[in-house]
């Protein structure tokens, strides 16, 4: 009679332990559910302003009559994209942007973009050209370019390499109007190239060429100049409260991050998990079935009869 109570104590222990576990393993897996919605809803509204192609289409979706001229601008700020609706555009000098930082504020393009013509807020949100690579075989950056210009290239002939054709400045080339394609150009034993391209013996080398010896980039980049465009009434951006907000869109690398957290804590969350089953399998006592329990109770009456 001990034995049989002492063990459905064990067993009845057993099932709470278990349903306790069951529990918490759902409940864990239903905040992991939670977590993964929070951020399919997050990066599901952490879309970047429209392309310049599909500004009108823009404009015609969210702004009206009253309020006509569609923006997408960055809000410094709050590092998110902000798209809104203005009675007029407003413009900035030729190597300058747009931003948000309490007010609309003019910055000079980034080193890898540049606007040679004025930037207007309802065309785009960034400087509308993106800057040569010059990473192509054979090619180096000769000169970095400005806010208002690209980069310019030229064959490395410190590799061995040339121009296919000789563009129209000989030592650099600009890849709006010149070919800048480069090829391997064999030079004869003893032989090494020139800063102009030309194949001759060490022993020939002056030092003295037309064009400029490699020794790493050569850049012209200068400081990055700052300036306020206050607004005018005429353009309805003198109130920042009058901008029809829209949308507030997040940029692309906070998402990343936020992709990437989300990962670990599910790979952790799942080794945990599985550290918690592992141990709970390893601590968890026997449970006894009808047939052991009949068992130790004839033994235990086969003991007594023996003694007596």
């Amino acid at each position: 009679m001990y034995l049989g109570t002492h063990c459905d104590e064990i067993t009845h222990n057993d099932k709470e332990e278990t349903i306790k576990y069951s529990l918490t393993m759902i409940v864990d897996f239903r905040l992991t559910q939670l977590f993964l919605l929070t951020q399919w809803l997050y990066e599901a509204t952490a879309i970047l302003c429209p392309d310049s192609s599909q500004w009108r289409l823009r404009t015609r979706a969210r702004c009206n009559s009253t309020l006509p001229s569609y923006n997408c601008l960055y809000d410094e700020s709050t590092a998110t994209f902000v798209d809104f609706c203005t009675q007029k555009p407003d413009f900035q000098r030729p190597g300058y942007k747009f931003i948000i930082r309490g007010n609309i504020d003019g910055i000079e393009c980034d080193k890898n973009r540049f606007q040679p013509i004025k930037f207007w807020t309802n065309v785009s949100n960034d400087c509308i050209l993106e800057k040569t690579g010059c990473n192509e075989p054979g090619q180096v950056i000769h000169d970095e370019g400005s806010a208002t210009s690209d980069r310019t290239c030229r064959c490395d002939y410190t590799r061995g390499f040339a121009f296919v054709t000789s563009p129209k400045q000989n030592c650099f080339c600009n890849p709006s109007i010149d070919d800048c394609s480069c090829f391997m150009k064999p030079c004869s034993r003893f032989q090494v190239m020139t800063p102009d391209y030309n194949c001759i013996t060490a022993t020939d080398w002056t030092g003295i060429f037309k064009c400029p010896v490699i020794t790493k980039t050569i850049t012209t980049n200068t400081p990055v100049k700052k300036t306020t465009r206050c607004a005018t009434p005429q353009s309805g951006l003198n109130k920042f409260s009058i901008m029809k907000m829209v949308a507030k869109k997040q940029p692309a690398i906070t998402v990343t991050v936020f992709t990437g957290i989300s990962i670990i804590f599910v790979i952790v969350l799942f080794k945990w998990g599985k550290e918690m089953m592992n141990c709970c399998r390893n601590n968890k006592k026997p449970m006894m079935t009808e047939f052991d329990v009949e068992k130790k109770l004839d033994e235990r009456l086969n003991g007594r009869r023996t003694i007596t």
